[in-house]
């Protein structure tokens, strides 16, 4: 027979697997110790003081993620080269602002260049 102990434990760590499957059902989905919290129906001083082995291996399995669950990382990867793509542009455009620039001087008096 399961006690209240028991099944707090198994509310916090089917609570850990969710927040890192990304499919979070009471909470926001941050990977926090208030919303794993929220998420297993406990209150937060529950994990801090009573489940300290559960609190600490959801922190190390969040660092392992890097703090983004699974289920997000490839869009995480994707935003990370979406970034650097438009880094690239970015700096691709001012090289071409800075020749249109040249350009329009040098057009602007033909004798001189």
């Amino acid at each position: 027979m399961a006690t209240g102990h028991d099944a707090e434990r198994d509310a916090i760590t089917a609570a850990i697997q969710r927040l890192l499957d990304g499919r979070p059902t009471q909470s926001t989905g941050a990977l926090t110790t208030l919303q794993l919290a929220a998420e297993a129906g406990v209150e937060r001083w529950v994990l801090t003081h009573k489940y300290v082995d559960l609190k600490e291996e959801f922190v190390r399995r969040k660092s392992e993620a890097n703090g983004i669950p699974p289920a997000y990382q490839h869009r995480h990867a994707r935003a990370i080269d979406a970034e650097a793509a438009a880094q690239a542009l970015r700096e691709d455009n001012d090289r071409l602002r800075e020749r249109v620039a040249i350009y329009a001087q040098v057009s602007q008096h033909p004798g001189r260049g």
